[in-house]
Parts: C-alpha cells; structure tokens; sequence
C-alpha cells in the first residue's frame, strides 16, 4: 500500500509500505484521509 510520509517541513514523499496487520487482539487499524496543501513561498526584496 501506499503512504505519505513527511521527513521534515516540506519534503513529504509517496512510499509504497507493507499492509498493516493486527498482531494483538487488543490492536486496530484504522484509515484517516486528510489534504496536505503544500506551498512554496518565494518573496523578492525591492
């Protein structure tokens, strides 16, 4: 499966990860989606 995976600030990256198990019967998966907007922001000095 797929995940984003966040290094620091601004280096968020796609990475294919293994499928999640449950190991324990006390144990939960769970999906969140969310929507990362990410921006460059440039500024120039008159």
């Amino acid at each position: 499966m797929k995940a984003n995976i966040m290094y620091a600030a601004g280096d968020v990256r796609v990475e294919e990860i293994p499928v999640p198990k449950l190991l324990k019967p006390t144990d939960a998966i769970f999906k969140s989606a969310c929507c990362l907007h990410v921006r460059k922001r440039s500024a120039s000095l008159i």
